[in-house]
């Protein structure tokens, strides 16, 4: 046994000794040793710092700073000891302390952090000095920030799946000193409905009470502080430093409307004179009934704030509602925010400093949020962003939609494109445009911005679709270049795109011009391009004098087609009532017909020669067609004997079955004039379409395509005269030319002979023809 120190440790080392007797229950040595110990610091005891046991993070974060652990204490010159003092206070109110057995090697800026972390601090430098940054509720701001005195602002906000609690793990010596986990909520959740949870670990905090406070203000933190904001600033951020409390208006997080400098300042006639009013650079824009502020950042205030009186328009002078002493007047060129009232500035916590060139630095700021410190008292607050919500655009006012013929575009090899033309109601406001987004109607796919080919403030035209396909639409006014809010969305779902699918428009202004033997027919330009590109003008001639007892039905072709994009037809001349149709690339018959008639036979002196008339017996050569009650009509396809039971025939025996859709009626009589001679021919023939399937079953086609229940309108029947003429005998051998259409026209010949061919292109319509004759008229 010998008397000497059984450590050799270089440096002082409490320890602790044990005086054992020996006994049949205890030899040799001490398997465990539980013990509480506690730390004598330097504590501040309110008025000095005197050594005394204390579990206090400031006097703790003293004593890591200047213990016999560091190779080289620090001096109390080295330490911000009147911030220390101030935290000291901080811990005591919140019954906040760090107890830690520290048996593992960490550095001392990690051992400063886990102090501080108890206290809601955090290890920082000031002018060289070790002190702290305490996350404490602040009132008094130190600067304000606008893009007049700094740039490069950027904004990141989290969208964190929020936890219903933390588990946090902890020390707790209120189990004897072990390991322990308690759960701490959020609001609106309880052990009986929170499910989602995270692991918390609350390094050197041993008290339940505290590590509930732990827990409970880094909830309130993820719920408050969600955004994170970085900006440049020059030398002003040199009284900004970490955990600063400082404001911020800005356009880019829409916190204020404007900001900009003091060019004048309005007073009254008091002595010293009160500020009454100013005069900034930059516009103020206001309307009613809102309230407006202004938040003035002067010499000694980062703060002063004002009601303006307000004026609505934009303006560059503002009153205040209440004047400003003398004594706290701004001067000229202070930095001010604008905004509605409450609403100028965000207050921000200094994050980061991070130094950059020529005196720059660039700041990183968080809301400050005073909600946090709540978290630990009650509930805690919603998070106020305090933006401005941006002026709204007016939803926009749809007066139409339309894709059909008058919006086709021609393109390559003369195909027709569909397009989509939505027609808005205007808004008198500069840099609004119209925005249109598409789907398919039904996909359930989201909108994408559609293809538009022109765009005016009325009006936007659109492209890339399909005739006939159904879409969805969505339309909105917008400004892009300004910082107004888009309009709402106005949806027109299950729009079909109705292409070349409508019937044409009808001719107008059709006026008539006789010479010779002939008419000029006239009308104005046709729009639709599926007229003018592949569509046609039809003409029908009728006897009616009147034109208003013309009916398209009741009429027979005559001359040929116009091209749709003509103007005008040269027509043989006959008297009665011209018809003109038009009808577009797809066939589809305009639904209004042109008439105009003419009592004028001929502009010459013709010589009744001869003439031949066929009714009422029609007794000529019949081929597909047949004469019955005095008509002369097509004949059916069907037969007697194809009918099952002709007693309960209900119908037309000559119908039976539908018309044909040809027939041939030779006239039995020609004409010789015994030797040739020049002369003009003129057909006339009175008719009419008459529906011979009267049930709606016996009909073709799609009730939606039928013109008119009668059925008369849209029947498409048909008879032309036809001629051929020789110069010799027609009772012997004669040489016939090829058979030509009669409507009225001279020739140079001794015989005649005619026909009439009917078509029809729906076998529930027949033409007949009451009156048939060919006049023979001399040509002096």
């Amino acid at each position: 046994i010998t008397d000497e120190d059984p450590l050799n440790f270089p440096h002082p080392l409490a320890a602790t000794a044990l005086v054992i007797k020996a006994t049949d229950q205890l030899n040799r040595s001490v398997d465990e040793l539980t013990a509480e110990l506690s730390s004598y610091v330097l504590d501040w005891n309110g008025a000095s710092w005197a050594e005394a046991v204390s579990s206090n993070p400031a006097s703790l974060y003293r004593h890591v700073l200047q213990s016999k652990a560091l190779t080289e204490p620090l001096a109390n010159a080295r330490i911000d000891l009147a911030a220390l003092e101030d935290w000291h206070d901080f811990n005591v109110a919140n019954n906040f302390e760090f107890n830690m057995v520290r048996d593992f090697q960490a550095s001392a800026w990690s051992t400063l952090a886990d102090v501080a972390v108890a206290g809601r601090a955090s290890p920082t430098q000031v002018d060289g000095k070790w002190s702290v940054t305490v996350d404490e509720e602040q009132t008094v701001p130190v600067q304000h920030f606008t893009p007049r005195n700094s740039w490069g602002f950027e904004a990141e906000k989290m969208f964190v799946d929020l936890p219903h609690g933390f588990r946090v793990r902890f020390t707790n010596r209120e189990e004897d000193w072990r390991q322990d986990e308690r759960r701490v909520y959020d609001d609106g959740f309880t052990e009986a409905n929170a499910t989602r949870f995270e692991q918390l670990n609350a390094f050197g905090i041993t008290d339940p009470d505290h590590v509930w406070k732990f827990g409970r203000f880094n909830i309130a933190q993820l719920r408050l502080r969600p955004e994170q904001w970085t900006l440049n600033v020059d030398i002003e951020h040199l009284v900004a430093r970490r955990g600063s409390l400082v404001m911020i208006t800005h356009d880019v997080l829409l916190v204020g409307l404007a900001s900009g400098r003091i060019k004048a300042l309005q007073t009254d006639a008091a002595s010293p004179p009160n500020v009454t009013g100013m005069t900034v650079d930059e516009t103020l824009s206001m309307s009613a009934p809102k309230t407006y502020g202004v938040s003035i950042r002067t010499i000694n205030d980062a703060e002063l704030t004002r009601q303006v009186v307000t004026n609505p328009g934009d303006q560059t002078t503002v009153v205040f509602t209440d004047v400003i002493a003398d004594a706290d007047a701004p001067v000229v060129g202070d930095l001010f925010g604008f905004g509605e009232l409450g609403l100028e500035t965000i207050e921000g916590l200094v994050l980061s400093v991070e130094p950059q060139t020529d005196l720059a630095a660039r700041l990183t700021v968080v809301p400050h949020s005073p909600g946090v410190y709540q978290a630990d008292t009650g509930e805690i607050p919603a998070y106020v962003t305090k933006l401005t919500p941006l002026p709204t655009i007016p939803t926009v006012v749809i007066l139409e939609i339309r894709s059909d013929e008058s919006v086709l575009e021609l393109g390559s090899g003369l195909t027709l494109l569909p397009r989509i033309a939505i027609r808005v109601d205007p808004i008198n406001q500069v840099d609004l445009v119209l925005e249109v987004q598409i789907r398919a109607t039904g996909t359930g796919e989201p909108y994408v911005p559609a293809t538009w080919l022109n765009r005016t403030d009325g009006e936007i035209l659109l492209g890339n679709i399909a005739e006939g396909a159904t879409y969805d639409l969505r339309v909105r006014w917008n400004s892009p270049p300004s910082a107004l809010r888009p309009g709402a969305w106005v949806e027109r779902p299950g729009y079909s795109v109705v292409g070349q699918t409508t019937p044409p428009g009808g001719l107008q202004n059709l006026n008539i011009s006789a010479f010779g033997g002939s008419v000029i027919l006239r009308w104005d330009p046709l729009p639709e391009l599926d007229v003018r590109f592949g569509g046609e003008v039809r003409f029908r001639h009728s006897p009616e004098a009147d034109a208003a007892s013309a009916e398209w039905q009741n009429s027979t072709s005559i001359g040929t087609a116009a091209p749709g994009a003509d103007l005008s037809i040269q027509l043989p001349l006959k008297p009665g009532t011209y018809l003109g149709r038009v009808f577009d690339r797809g066939a589809r018959p305009s639904t209004t017909i042109a008439k105009i008639d003419t009592k004028q036979a001929s502009v010459l002196t013709f010589a009744n020669v001869d003439s031949v008339t066929e009714d009422p017996l029609f007794a000529g050569t019949h081929t597909g067609t047949v004469a019955t009650d005095g008509f002369l009509q097509l004949l059916a396809v069907g037969l007697v004997d194809d009918i099952p039971d002709i007693d309960l025939m209900t119908g037309w025996l000559d119908s039976y079955g539908g018309i044909g859709t040809t027939g041939t009626y030779d006239f039995g009589q020609n004409i010789d004039l015994t030797t040739v001679k020049r002369v003009r021919l003129t057909s006339h023939i009175k008719a009419f379409s008459a529906p011979v399937l009267d049930n709606f079953d016996d009909r073709a086609g799609n009730v939606d395509d039928w013109e008119d229940w009668d059925g008369t309108v849209q029947a498409e029947t048909d008879a032309r005269v036809w001629v051929r003429h020789t110069d010799d005998d027609p009772a012997a051998s004669p040489t016939w030319s090829a058979w030509n259409i009669l409507d009225s026209a001279e020739f140079e010949a001794r015989g005649f002979d005619f026909k009439v061919i009917f078509t029809s292109r729906d076998p529930a319509y027949n033409m007949k023809i009451d009156e048939l004759s060919v006049t023979v008229e001399d040509v002096p």
